[in-house]
């Protein structure tokens, strides 16, 4: 398959997967040929334009701007802000947004945002040269220790990160070697010799988490990333797999690993039966993701019969295979949750329940009773978790 431009960019080996050579250790991102292919061979896929999507290209437009001038958060997200996100989403990437500037380093220059960079990876013998490609969100020298460039990957993530973030973060590899090749733009000549690279992972609605990143872990990087060039272009046949992306890919319903899964669950759980737990226990981490697709491919299915259903000229029905779907009217229970807990008095508190997400969030509106919350939300030993990490040598 081809590379566009003969350059690779980190989309690429998120769709295409980093096939058998890892970049860290005990993380397996299988990707699936079979996507890039239908993104960037045959060029057929359009990807929905979700909240989510447009919410994360709002929030890196409104940065770049205000780093870019004197201009408050709020104002550079008032210059660009997409109408259809509507109010309580501005609001949330205002108060996002006002929380990371402050606790951006002070002790760094800000040089470049949203800044294009490109670098010589190998020379194939069969395709010529092949380069890599990124913009990176933010370049930064150290006002401290000169030597020493900064990048920030901005996330809009729903979730705080963890260290475990920085582990499998491709993407910071992908920016610290593209700064590493060409430090000569950012900093004086007489340091590009000895330059450290310094990522952040800054999640805007959290807080940001930095790793330093040495030769080893670049040279480590810039092999992987040459191994994946040479199997994209020598890949003939895509093939698909099977993997936690399955539930969301556009091109899922064109697939046939994913449409055969049914007929996979049922001989697997005929495989299954009676084995040994030393072989089905590896296998644990396939069956959830076997299961979840299942379940995805269920909603499709439903929301594709409900949608036949609906048709004007249905008939309010849709038939197949021996049998037939229609709406069925129904109902459901509502409470006035007020006047529930005026009749029940004080038994009331002994079923009512809250969750700490909740809680978190009515305290970052009114941080005045952090310390009162505090006090209130603590933590008692709960029921063991079972967990799992990779054995080295096994």
């Amino acid at each position: 398959m081809k590379i566009p431009d003969m350059e690779l960019h980190q989309s690429h080996a998120r769709s295409y997967g980093g096939g058998s050579f890892e970049l860290v250790p005990g993380y397996d991102d299988p990707g699936c040929p079979r996507l890039y292919q239908a993104k960037y061979e045959l060029e057929r896929v359009v990807w929905d334009d979700s909240w989510q999507r447009q919410y994360g290209a709002a929030v890196h437009k409104a940065i770049d701007i205000f780093e870019g001038g004197s201009i408050t958060p709020e104002a550079a997200l008032e210059k660009i802000w997409p109408v259809v996100l509507g109010p309580e989403r501005f609001i949330e990437a205002v108060r996002d947004l006002t929380r990371m500037v402050e606790r951006l380093a002070v002790e760094t220059h800000t040089v470049a945002t949203e800044q294009f960079l490109r670098m010589k990876l190998y020379t194939d013998e069969d395709y010529g040269d092949v380069y890599l490609g990124g913009s990176i969100d933010r370049i930064a020298i150290d006002l401290i220790n000169a030597w020493i460039l900064y990048f920030d990957d901005w996330k809009t993530d729903r979730k705080p990160p963890s260290y475990e973030n920085l582990n499998r973060w491709i993407q910071g590899f992908w920016y610290a070697s593209l700064l590493r090749a060409n430090a000569d733009s950012f900093m004086a000549d007489d340091l590009v010799g000895q330059v450290g690279i310094k990522g952040r992972y800054e999640a805007v609605k959290w807080y940001g988490l930095e790793r330093v990143f040495t030769n080893d872990d670049l040279d480590y990087f810039e092999a992987w990333a040459e191994s994946l060039a040479r199997t994209i272009l020598r890949d003939k046949t895509a093939e698909p797999i099977i993997n936690p992306g399955c539930g969301w890919c556009p091109i899922r319903m064109d697939c046939p690993a994913w449409v055969g899964l049914p007929a996979d669950g049922a001989t697997l759980l005929e495989r299954m039966t009676d084995t040994k737990l030393e072989f089905l226990a590896p296998r644990l981490k396939e069956m959830t993701d076997v299961r979840l697709q299942l379940e995805k491919l269920e909603k499709d299915v439903k929301g594709m019969i409900s949608g036949r259903v609906l048709a004007p000229d249905s008939g309010d029905e849709f038939k197949a295979g021996g049998t037939r779907w229609f709406l069925n009217p129904a109902e459901k229970r509502v409470a006035d949750v007020k006047a529930v807990a005026k009749i029940m008095g004080d038994d009331f508190w002994f079923l009512a329940s809250v969750t700490l997400g909740a809680i978190d969030n009515w305290v970052e509106d009114h941080p005045e009773e952090r310390a009162e919350m505090e006090k209130a939300v603590g933590k008692v030993r709960a029921k063991p978790r079972l967990k799992s990490e990779p054995v080295s040598g096994e």
